[in-house]
């Protein structure tokens, strides 16, 4: 029996291994998009950069955040195909880009991708969207970013961006909603960089904001074959439900086929209509 398109997304394929050779971070804006931007903060080097694209006044806005430039993971679910489906739906997208320092501490990372989504709002009218229609997108480890960003009672209200203006925040494939087990995945050998600038700081866990204010729908595009993150993943949904907020958590299945139908980026996947559904507001989330 065909599954819903409410379900499909735990029967999908996954592209095999060579596209982790890709970038997978969702960081970098694709070429044949027109892209806009400016700078924000005193660093020269932070870059925000949104898709120059303004048919009306009040769309939606789709935000990657990015994981800390230490971070080595790459997530094996592909975003590359959500900038042309968001602005196909008439969304606009945007990517913030903090300067690159890999030995930077990771509370000073966040609060420079704060400043730069606080940034973007401010130019709403500019780039054609509301800014309380935000729906915030963080992949991999990236997805703490994003995580933080849509719980932490100071770190965007502080900027005049209220949590009331985040509809929604989108994981795919990603990890460190309590740091003090994302740390002990982490190997000294390969991820020395980042265990030196993540602190063993139970508040930098998302699952320690969870308690309400917080975004208003989250969905979580899990990895079914990684168990550690997957329970992770469960249980910061779990407590995130507890305190009022709407989730839900898909499972994808690993496989190395590569079909026409191997990722929701397909033309001919139904699944597209259902992220779609979610990112124009986060008010329409599968369950």
């Amino acid at each position: 029996m065909r599954p819903s398109v409410l379900f499909l997304l735990a029967y999908l394929a996954f592209p095999g291994s060579a596209a982790a050779q890709d970038d997978m971070s969702g960081a970098s804006p694709p070429s044949e998009l027109a892209i806009g931007g400016f700078q924000y903060g005193g660093d020269q080097a932070n870059r925000v950069r949104v898709t120059d694209y303004r048919p009306s006044r009040n769309l939606p806005v789709i935000v990657f955040v990015p994981a800390h430039p230490a971070s080595g993971r790459v997530s094996r679910i592909r975003p590359d195909w959500i900038p042309d489906l968001a602005v196909s739906r008439h969304m606009v997208v945007a990517w913030i880009e903090p300067h690159a320092h890999v030995d930077r501490r990771e509370t000073d990372f966040l609060a420079s991708v704060a400043d730069g989504v606080a940034a973007l709002a401010q130019k709403s009218h500019r780039y054609g969207f509301s800014n309380e229609r935000i729906v915030l997108i963080g992949v991999g480890e990236g997805a703490h970013t994003a995580a933080l960003l849509a719980t932490d009672a100071h770190l965007l209200p502080a900027r005049g961006v209220p949590l009331e203006w985040v509809k929604g925040m989108l994981s795919l494939d990603g990890s460190g909603f309590d740091v003090l087990q994302w740390r002990s995945r982490l190997d000294p050998r390969r991820d020395g960089a980042l265990l030196k600038v993540l602190p063993d700081d139970p508040a930098l866990s998302p699952m320690a904001q969870a308690d309400a204010p917080n975004a208003a729908a989250f969905l979580f595009v899990t990895v079914k074959d990684d168990r550690a993150a997957t329970d992770e993943t469960l249980s910061f949904a779990n407590r995130l439900t507890q305190a009022g907020s709407r989730v839900s958590v898909l499972p994808m299945v690993r496989t190395s086929e590569r079909l026409p139908k191997s990722f929701p980026g397909s033309e001919n996947n139904p699944q597209r209509d259902a992220l779609a559904a979610f990112m124009l507001g986060g008010l329409a989330a599968p369950h």
